[in-house]
């Protein structure tokens, strides 16, 4: 107990003649009550009313309910109190009550003491005070008095309703049973707990919407702890996978700058950890070992005792290319300006068409309107062997690809190479490059006029 709360206790005991073993009895009442040791009002009532020895049976002796009264003692220990205290008698009648009661439920102390209870606690309506009460009141033979708390529904005088936790204990008294019951208002603390739900609800329903993948990153223990099925999706991992590895197993070797993905120093996680936010670029990898271009961005989760990241993860795979055919386009147009030879151009047209992916060959062919027949005009990574095949094609439908689709005036697939007539003659040469598809879009020049073809074979 507080040492000016106990000379507090100790001059009001004194003012009102109390006996020096009952003021020893309110002291340890007060003690339990106050110094968070798991004692109750109750618990130090109990041993209160059994200070003047047991019974053979071990049941506490009973006291008078005058140490209870309006303007006794206890009233005075009871107002020291900064916990809202009453004690109430079988009929349901608040025999006394502390400031700190009166002023929760908006009411003078004269005004409380003497109602009925179930003014400011409408449960207690229509049913006995013992029977309302029992689900807080411990055990009286249990030695270890175990609090049973609870939460209940008070009133005020304004009819404004609140939730107050509640305990209680129950006092045999000479002239009937009388219940000390003790209140906190944690209206407070049940709104702050319901906008935490709603806000943890909330970011999951973020999270797990979100249209880019998001983990929860444990930068200690170099672990996921959470992620989206998104995150799920990307990698093609299951959800008890992925929240099982780190970011090494996510991550190829070394990333497209020549640097190794881990070892480096780059700074992101402690730039995150100190408050900021980080977006790079990274290589990431799935299960099945594909790579992959991603947009990172690490932010800082609020957590006590771990260092947490959240990291969202974007797919770039597709801006890459974009990004990759802009340039192309903006290049070439820049050699066409500055009169670049033609062969030039067109090699460099089957560079950038490459970039878009490694296993990718290009071709450009060029239409004799004489001859009705295409030749290769440029193909800087097809072999001499497969040039010599595209050398004469015939514009007819049942011709190899790029002269089916000058025939047809559209552009043609050809998802295996294998099935299509036109390249029955060729195949052997075809199959031993490594070649299995071919795509042939057709190049207009002026007027919609085809002039030729662009070939990528995979």
């Amino acid at each position: 107990m507080d040492s000016k709360l106990r000379h507090r206790i100790k001059l009001a005991a004194q003012a009102h003649d109390l006996d020096a073993s009952d003021a020893r009895e309110l002291f340890r009442l007060i003690d339990r009550h106050c110094d968070g040791s798991g004692g109750t009002p109750k618990q130090a009532f109990d041993e209160a009313a059994g200070a003047g020895g047991s019974s053979p049976g071990g049941t506490a002796q009973t006291i008078s309910t005058r140490s209870l009264a309006k303007n006794s003692p206890i009233e005075t220990v009871f107002d020291s109190v900064t916990q809202a205290l009453m004690s109430v008698n079988e009929q349901g009648e608040i025999i006394v009550c502390n400031r700190v009661c009166a002023h929760s439920f908006g009411l003078a102390k004269d005004q409380l003491i003497g109602s009925k209870i179930e003014h400011i606690l409408p449960g207690c309506r229509n049913r006995s005070i013992d029977e309302f009460l029992a689900p807080f009141i411990s055990n009286l033979d249990n030695t270890h008095f175990d609090v049973a708390d609870g939460e209940v529904e008070a009133r005020r005088i304004t009819g404004e309703t609140f939730y107050a936790e509640i305990n209680a204990s129950r006092i045999d008294a000479t002239d009937g049973a009388v219940f000390v019951i003790s209140l906190r208002d944690v209206t407070e603390r049940r709104e702050a707990e319901i906008m935490l739900k709603e806000s943890e609800e909330r970011y999951r329903a973020l999270v797990e919407h979100a249209p880019e993948a998001i983990v929860v990153f444990d930068v200690d223990n170099n672990q996921f702890i959470d992620a989206n099925d998104m995150a799920c999706e990307l990698f093609n991992l299951s959800r008890q996978r992925l929240l099982s590895i780190g970011p090494e197993a996510i991550s190829p070797k070394m990333q497209p700058d020549g640097t190794p993905s881990f070892g480096v120093r780059r700074g992101h996680v402690e730039r995150a950890l100190n408050g900021g936010h980080p977006i790079f670029e990274w290589m990431h990898k799935d299960a099945d070992g594909r790579e992959f271009p991603c947009e990172v961005r690490f932010s800082r989760m609020p957590d006590a005792e771990r260092s947490l990241l959240r990291v969202s993860i974007t797919d770039i795979q597709e801006r890459k290319r974009d990004e990759t055919l802009a340039y192309a386009q903006n290049k070439i147009l820049e050699m066409i300006a500055a009169s670049t030879p033609y062969d030039r151009t067109l090699r460099a047209i089957c560079r950038f068409v490459e970039r878009v992916s490694d296993d990718l060959a290009a071709a450009v062919m060029e239409l004799d309107p004489d001859t009705h027949t295409l030749s290769v005009a440029q193909a800087p990574c097809l072999a001499e062997t497969v040039k010599r095949c595209l050398v004469g094609v015939r514009v007819e439908a049942d011709s190899l690809t790029c002269g089916s689709a000058v025939f047809q005036g559209q552009d043609r697939i050809a998802a295996d190479i294998a099935a299509e007539p036109g390249w029955g003659a060729h195949i052997r040469v075809i199959e031993a490059e490594g070649i299995g598809a071919v795509w042939s879009f057709l190049v207009n020049g002026e007027a919609g006029q085809v002039i030729g073809t662009l070939d990528m074979y995979v």
